[in-house]
């Protein structure tokens, strides 16, 4: 299978509306994620491996993504879960592995699966409007891919959302790296930090 991804902007306030909106629909389910992760990827402009270690409702795992990441893409993930109170280990792995600077990001979202899609409705703590959908659904093969892909974007459209063009993506990402999500240095870090700061 292969998972088809598209994103939108999303503030804080459409997050609520889009939501009600979701969950109001027959079939609809419903459940809530925190995550916690380092980015240690990189420029994200043409490129095509995601390096994460991530703490997702209390788990960590190291994460790999392979693909062209972007407004649209459609990605192989290659994950490894470590279990619970296991961040700060995995920081100290990454470090041995020669990855010592990342952004350090937190999404909390709302996830909502209805007929076969997984809409991702993200916003991060205290910048109400940074927020982001993601849609995804999997499909059999390549040649399925762009009927997918226009499915999901009627689906955004119809529900107000403009998806991202692959410039206006890049630009929010950026400005994320810049406004919203701290730099994570190694040579700053204290060990311990995130079963102290965060509980993981």
């Amino acid at each position: 299978m292969i998972e088809v991804e598209i994103r939108g902007p999303l503030t804080d306030t459409k997050k609520a509306e889009l939501l009600a909106k979701l969950l109001a629909l027959p079939g609809a389910s419903h459940k809530t994620q925190v995550r916690i992760f380092i980015d240690y990827s990189g420029s994200p402009v043409g490129r095509t491996r995601d390096v994460r270690v991530r703490c997702t409702n209390g788990v960590s795992e190291f994460m790999v993504k392979l693909g062209m990441y972007g407004a649209e893409d459609e990605r192989q993930e290659f994950g490894v879960k470590v279990g619970e109170h296991k961040f700060d280990q995995c920081v100290g792995v990454m470090h041995a592995l020669g990855y010592d600077e990342g952004f350090l990001c937190e999404w909390h979202s709302d996830i909502v699966t209805l007929d076969g899609i997984d809409f991702v409705l993200k916003s991060t703590p205290n910048f109400p409007e940074w927020g982001l959908i993601e849609a995804d659904i999997e499909v059999e093969s390549e040649a399925d891919i762009p009927n997918a892909r226009e499915k999901l974007k009627a689906l955004f459209i119809s529900h107000g959302i403009q998806p991202h063009t692959e410039e206006s993506f890049m630009r929010y990402v950026v400005g994320l790296e810049e406004h919203v999500f701290p730099k994570f240095k190694y040579a700053e870090y204290a060990p311990g930090y995130f079963a102290k700061t965060y509980g993981i």
